[in-house]
């Protein structure tokens, strides 16, 4: 098989092959989580996760925003628009 196939053997600890299949959606692809399972998908401004805002702890809710913990490198982000000083971005939820 060549390296362009999309269906790839791969070796398991144990030596049994395994077949690792094709991406599940076009963000995957990219290396992008895939949003499709998440009901408000949010990218950290500082480190690019991405993550489910619906599973995060709110720490702080203000008249404008809330803050939260980004999950992957521990910052305070909200979700303030980018331009009044936000840290977070709301990402397109994708259904494959």
């Amino acid at each position: 098989m060549s390296s362009d196939d999309p269906m790839i053997l791969t070796t398991l600890g144990g030596g049994r092959p395994s077949e690792v299949g094709p991406p599940a959606s076009a963000q995957e692809a990219h290396g992008e989580p895939a949003t499709e399972p998440m009901r408000f998908p949010y990218r950290c401004k500082w480190c690019g996760h991405v993550h489910d805002v619906s599973r995060v702890t709110v720490v702080q809710r203000y008249a404008d925003c809330s803050v939260w913990r980004c999950p992957n490198c521990d910052v305070l982000i909200d979700d303030r628009p980018e331009l009044w000083g936000g840290s977070a971005i709301p990402v397109e939820r994708t259904v494959a």
